[in-house]
This record gives C-alpha cells, structure tokens and sequence, in this order.
C-alpha cells in the first residue's frame, strides 16, 4: 500500500510503502524508493515502484529527506534495517544499540 510521497526537488521523489502482509507476529515494513514522479492512481505506482528496488526496506521510518545544494539526498532514517539498495559512493549511517 503506498503510504505517502514527497517530492525531494524538481526531479527526485520519495516514496514509502508499507506492507502488513505478515500478520500479528511479523513486523510492519516499510519499503522507501526514490525516483522521478510517477503518475497514476496508488495501485498504479505500486506496481512501478515494484519494478526496482527499494532504497532502503525496514521496520523504521524516513524523519527528513531532502536534496542538498550538491545534489545528494540527505536521508535520516531510524530503526531498524533489512536491507538497503542501490549504488551509493557515501553512506552515513549512526548506529545505536
């Protein structure tokens, strides 16, 4: 199910997905996918979200995400990971335990 955009900058959108397939004793994840801007009813940008890779799939959340002057996406996300995609030259990740 989509559960929210964010438009980033003229090009680049945030998208997040959330998925309760798993029932009461799986966690709630959260699928995050940055792209362009994608036209057409939730159904129909799910299924092109689902074409690629999520940029980052947890239990967490996106609390700031934005375009920087350079053109980096500056993401902070909190919680837990279960995977992150994509090819990125830097990654700055804080880790708590």
């Amino acid at each position: 199910m989509l559960q929210r955009s964010y438009q980033l900058s003229d090009r680049q959108w945030l998208y997040m997905t959330v998925s309760r397939a798993g029932g009461a004793t799986v966690p709630t994840v959260y699928r995050y996918y940055l792209t362009g801007h994608l036209l057409g009813t939730d159904d129909e940008i799910i299924q092109q979200l689902s074409a690629g890779q999520p940029v980052i799939e947890g239990t967490g959340s996106v609390s700031e995400a934005r375009v920087d002057k350079n053109g980096d996406i500056d993401m902070t996300y909190s919680g837990k990971i279960l995977s992150l995609n994509g090819s990125f030259t830097d990654v700055r990740l804080k880790i708590k335990q």
